[in-house]
Order: C-alpha cells, then structure tokens, then sequence
C-alpha cells in the first residue's frame, strides 16, 4: 500500500465509520448483490455488525504495516474456510463494500475507492490463501537468548 493509498482509505474511514448505518447498508447490499450468502449470517446481524465494523477499523489502523497484522488475517481466512465460505464469496464482499463506502463518501471517490480496492483485495488474497495451520510462533528475543 502506497501512503497516499494509506491516507485515502484512513480519511474516508474516519468519515464513514460515523454512519450508524454503513454496516447495516453494506449487508443490505451484500444480500442483494448474492442473495445465496444470507445463510451464512444469524437473522439478528447486530454481532456480526459490531465484529464487521471492528475487523474493519483494525485493518484500517494498520494498514501501513500489514506485515504485522498477517497471521491474524490469515487466522481469520481459516475460520472462514471452516464456515465453507467460498473464494468467489470474498468478492461479492468486497463488491458490497466498494459500493457502501463509495456512497457514503460524497464527492469524487475514484481515487479513495481504488485504494479501498487495493486492500481489501489484498486483504481477501490472505484470507483465501491462509495457510492450513497457524505458523510456529518464533520465541521472543529474549527467550531465544536466555532459554535452553
């Protein structure tokens, strides 16, 4: 991610996530755009919503260190396997989101939108390629120098 998109997706977040209804309307838009993935979702979606909007803010606040933040969203991508959630799922995702946030957003969104594309396919890339089991936690410095 470049800083400039960094700074187009945080801006915009800072705008939108006040909408008490983004979350709402993006799963009003995921649903429509694939109805076929509503029976993945509890019928009271406010959970879910709080869960979306945190995963959301989380990877907005580290975007400029991704790197950090991988085994998580790996982790998470093999939850969603677990869920037998499909690849092609993650698009009509992230399609859904696109659409949110751009109208949420007013004014030209072109370039906010294309970074908010960049991330979340870079974000869906990880999930779906997760691998089976959690990497190894490599020991601490500390550990490493002063254990057995």
């Amino acid at each position: 991610m470049t800083p400039q998109q960094i700074e187009a997706i945080t801006t915009s977040w800072e705008k939108v996530s006040q909408d008490p209804n983004l979350i709402q309307n993006f799963y009003g838009k995921l649903f429509e755009i694939a109805p076929q993935t509503k029976h993945y979702f509890p019928s009271d979606l406010t959970k879910q919503s709080e869960k979306l909007a945190y995963t959301l803010g989380f990877v907005v606040g580290n975007l400029d260190r991704l790197e950090d933040i991988q085994e998580a969203v790996e982790e998470l991508g093999r939850t969603h396997r677990k869920l037998k959630i499909k690849d092609e799922e993650y698009g009509y995702v992230k399609d859904a989101l696109l659409i949110t946030i751009d109208e949420a957003i007013v004014g030209d969104n072109t370039t906010t939108i294309q970074a908010w594309d960049a991330a979340l396919s870079y974000i869906a890339g990880l999930m779906i390629n997760a691998p089976g089991e959690r990497k190894p936690q490599r020991k601490s410095l500390f550990k490493r120098l002063f254990s057995k």
